[in-house]
């Protein structure tokens, strides 16, 4: 798989705010390898836009590329950030 380590598990965690954690995990818990992390952005009271974090982990912090999609109710969707991206918390 991609050459990670076989310890490494593929899971959906699901957090107390909402967001949502979809990839690869250490056995401790932590993002680690292949993974997108959604979180909703309040628009007005009744619509979110959905935030996808798509990368690589490590640490529990996105490394090296990835991309940040915004996508609206419609469905539209908006490159928020595509590129190399080290050591930053999300």
């Amino acid at each position: 798989m991609y050459g990670f380590p076989r310890h490494w598990n593929e899971t959906i965690v699901k957090y107390a705010d909402g967001s949502i954690y979809k990839g690869h995990l250490t056995r401790h818990g932590q993002r680690t390898g292949i993974g997108v992390y959604i979180y909703y952005v309040p628009v007005t009271e009744e619509v979110n836009d959905r935030i996808e974090c798509l990368g690589i982990w490590e640490d529990d912090k996105p490394q090296d590329k990835i991309s940040i999609l915004r996508i609206n109710a419609d469905g539209k969707r908006a490159v928020v950030f595509d590129g190399k991206w080290q050591d930053a918390k999300i």
